[in-house]
């Protein structure tokens, strides 16, 4: 069973695991995404649990930013996000919560404050004030596009620009039509999380590439009034992913022994598998402590107005190596 967002419990899973069914998280942003018996989270960029960690892996090791300022959608699974894959990785850096050996306190005089944003709120003035009051050189969000929208415009009222404090959102909140609206005001946003099939120029030429390139030209041909981007691409991916794994299971034990065993078996011992104009598969390889999500690549693209385009700026950022290992931490930080 391919699944989109959820909101599965932990004791759902079990559930569905005793009636033989595997499932597919697309989207884990729940706790009971991140380890439950039978449950697979193989879409690039990892979710939560891939691309919030890589947004601090990117601010702190490649902008090199001491203090951090991390706005966060006030929502139960925005809380979960930001306490366990944000503010956990930044304490860990800097030494206040426990994590792996090497990588606790690399980071000694790392700051971070976090900001929590109301869902429905009509003006974030409020909250773009509390970020810029804490002098950050690097603001992280993740939400939905038009979250994104409000927060930058709020920020820009208050004389930000992505020149004095680099934005580092994730793939969440970007939205093509709405960045172009924003003008010169999203100028040099950096956005972190899964290329986008639907957006074939964030890639770099090769073969993910032509692969984006490809899946675009079949949606105008099959689905013209579908916009090829977001959450419908990735479940597509999910979709190839588990069609190429079930393809050489079936050769390999036969169609008629293709049951519930030898699926697990053969999306469970994944290692660098490819995924459609993705980054590769590896459940047989997951993070420690969060065993369902296969996939922790992240690309990093950053918004460029003049030509209404993101522009490629690194590959494979990876940001799980900081939480491996480490307790859950869902609602209190460090």
């Amino acid at each position: 069973m391919i699944q989109g967002f959820n909101n599965n419990s932990a004791g759902t899973y079990p559930v569905l695991d005793a009636a033989g069914i595997v499932n597919i998280s697309g989207i884990p942003v729940n706790l009971a995404d991140y380890n439950a018996k039978g449950v697979y989270a193989p879409s690039p960029g990892g979710g939560c649990v891939g691309a919030h960690p890589a947004l601090v892996e990117y601010s702190v090791k490649q902008l090199k930013a001491k203090n951090v300022a991390v706005a966060y959608f006030d929502i139960p699974n925005g809380r979960i996000c930001y306490h366990d894959l944000e503010k956990k990785p930044l304490n860990i850096l800097a030494g206040s919560f426990d994590g792996p050996a090497g990588v606790k306190g690399s980071v000694p005089d790392l700051k971070n404050t976090g900001v929590a944003i109301p869902p429905s709120a009509p003006d974030l003035t409020t909250q773009a004030t509390q970020i810029l009051d804490s002098k950050p050189n690097a603001i992280l969000y993740s939400a939905p596009p038009a979250s994104c929208v409000s927060l930058v415009n709020a920020l820009a009222g208050l004389g930000w620009s992505a020149k004095t404090a680099p934005a580092v959102f994730t793939g969440a909140c970007f939205d093509a039509q709405q960045m172009a609206e924003l003008g010169a005001k999203a100028d040099g946003i950096y956005f972190v999380g899964a290329k986008d099939p639907g957006q074939p120029d964030s890639y770099e030429n090769g073969l993910m590439k032509t692969e984006a390139q490809q899946y675009v030209a079949a949606m105008k041909q099959y689905a013209g009034d579908v916009t090829p981007s977001g959450f419908s691409a990735q479940v597509f991916q999910d979709t190839m992913l588990l069609w190429h794994v079930l393809y050489n299971a079936a050769a390999k034990v036969g169609v008629d022994k293709l049951d519930h065993d030898a699926i697990v078996n053969a999306l469970g011992t994944t290692v660098n598998h490819h995924e459609w104009a993705a980054s590769p598969v590896s459940c047989g390889k997951s993070v420690e402590g969060y065993k369902s999500i296969c996939n922790t690549l992240n690309s990093v693209t950053q918004w460029d107005a003049a030509s209404k385009t993101r522009k490629p700026v690194a590959d494979s950022v990876d940001g799980a190596y900081i939480i491996a290992g480490t307790k859950l931490d869902p609602s209190v930080g460090g």
